[in-house]
């Protein structure tokens, strides 16, 4: 990691928009990260890409979609913003998940869990997830970037680093991270790995991918980063009686 975690009040996750958006001074609204139920959930945060829409004829143009955000989406193509609704949608009782799509949650579990981290259903329960970008792009391809992509992705993503007091931002996209964060000054540390489902996710012995998550992640365990996620520092329950 570049430098050492600060030691910043904590406090437990904050309560969570249960629409699963947040407005950007008034309207329109746009889609916000997800923030696990998990005790400091709001102290991790992975950053993905874009959300993606399946419907239409192409990407939404920016200028239409930051004058009108969600409101102008029907009620299933909401659903692809929301990480809540992907999750209840794909995530399976026996711990699966349904469409091969999910390769990146899939993924990031393995290595969570690898991390040492605590078994849960949805081991994205003791993190924040978010995307870099507001917009959406359409059907898997990466977002025709334009300077108000960049202009209101910079914007929301400092606010809500300082908003949440994030300690660990793992960008999970190197286009995300070349475009957007590494340019950012945040009060907080940033690792950038490659996105886990593309074919570097597994190479490059600790460099890229999964290995270079896993040791982020046992950095911040060791110093202190979002205790009751991992096996070794967890509050063990209370004994009987």
């Amino acid at each position: 990691m570049p430098r050492r975690l600060g030691n910043p009040e904590r406090r437990r996750s904050p309560r969570k928009n249960e629409k699963g958006f947040v407005t950007m001074n008034t309207e329109p609204q746009f889609p916000q990260p997800r923030v696990g139920p998990m005790p400091y959930a709001h102290e991790l945060l992975i950053l993905a890409e874009s959300y993606y829409l399946e419907s239409g004829a192409g990407e939404i143009a920016p200028d239409i979609w930051y004058a009108n955000g969600v409101g102008m989406l029907g009620p299933t193509d909401r659903t692809y913003v929301n990480y809540e609704d992907i999750f209840r949608i794909n995530k399976m009782k026996n711990g699966g998940w349904k469409n091969r799509g999910c390769a990146i949650y899939r993924n990031l579990e393995s290595a969570m869990r690898d991390a040492g981290m605590v078994q849960k259903h949805n081991m994205l329960d003791h993190c924040t997830i978010g995307n870099c970008f507001l917009r959406p792009a359409y059907k898997g391809q990466s977002l025709r970037l334009s300077q108000s992509d960049v202009t209101h992705a910079s914007s929301f993503l400092k606010a809500w680093v300082e908003r949440q007091n994030v300690r660990l931002l793992i960008c999970a996209s190197s286009f995300a991270y070349y475009s957007v964060v590494r340019y950012l000054v945040l009060p907080c540390d940033v690792v950038k790995v490659v996105h886990p489902a593309c074919v570097w996710w597994n190479r490059g012995s600790g460099k890229y991918g999964r290995q270079k998550f896993i040791n982020t992640l046992k950095t911040f365990a060791k110093q202190g980063g979002a205790p009751d996620a991992f096996v070794a520092c967890a509050t063990p329950p209370p004994s009987p009686g």
